[in-house]
């Protein structure tokens, strides 16, 4: 079976390369399942969760919006924010998520509610992903 080549990367650094059997990408118009030789795409990418599957081996990466470039032997990821489950300190987003319950609770303006809406959305996606990988058999947690 052929394999597509991944970089998934932000601004700041490089958080994932590798080869991969099958890629998930939450697209903006939702997800997007890809296989080694997909037709050539360009899309926006919405917060979600990154789903590598290469082999046995499943890789879940938190990406907080960007660009994706897929072609029929490479994808590349560039992430606003983009971080590998494993490293999500779970108590750290538990902190996130009650920040943003409590912006959307004192939001006041339209445009607030909006931003506090997409803080909240955003904090309870990184969690989800970060307790599934911790919560895994023989993630070592």
């Amino acid at each position: 079976m052929s394999t597509i080549k991944i970089d998934i990367a932000t601004p700041k650094k490089l958080i994932y390369s590798g080869e991969a059997d099958f890629v998930v990408i939450p697209g903006t118009m939702g997800e997007l399942g890809i296989y080694p030789k997909h037709c050539p795409l360009l899309t926006t990418i919405q917060p979600g969760e990154i789903r590598v599957k290469k082999g046995e081996e499943d890789i879940s990466i938190y990406v907080e919006g960007g660009f994706c470039e897929i072609l029929p032997e490479k994808i590349t990821v560039l992430g606003d924010i983009a971080e590998r489950a494993e490293s999500i300190d779970i108590e750290e987003a538990k902190a996130a998520l009650h920040r943003a319950e409590e912006l959307k609770k004192t939001a006041g303006e339209k445009a607030d509610i909006s931003t506090a809406d997409n803080f909240l959305r955003q904090s309870q996606i990184r969690l989800k992903i970060a307790e599934r990988r911790h919560h895994r058999p023989g993630s070592g947690r």
